[in-house]
């Protein structure tokens, strides 16, 4: 849900900032907290951001890129390739 959720955030511009919260608060990754987040780092449209996490709007993306990983060999995160 961390990945579709900083993809939500991406869509009102705070992909990063969303980002760096969840990477400093790695144990607050549950749903409410997500939502909590993305209103402390400045996500505007709420509603929008919710809506787009609760329905899954964002699944196919991560899944798609979850696969492209797969395929390249990716077995856990990070990942390097040189």
């Amino acid at each position: 849900m961390a990945a579709e959720a900083s993809a939500c955030a991406a869509d009102q511009g705070k992909f990063w900032e969303l980002h760096n919260y969840m990477f400093s608060n790695q144990q607050k990754l549950a749903v409410d907290d997500l939502k909590a987040a993305a209103q402390k780092v400045g996500v505007t449209d709420s509603a929008k951001f919710n809506k787009c996490l609760d329905d899954g709007e964002k699944s196919a993306l991560v899944e798609a890129d979850r696969d492209a990983g797969s395929q390249a060999g990716v077995e856990g995160t990070p990942a390097f390739f040189v």
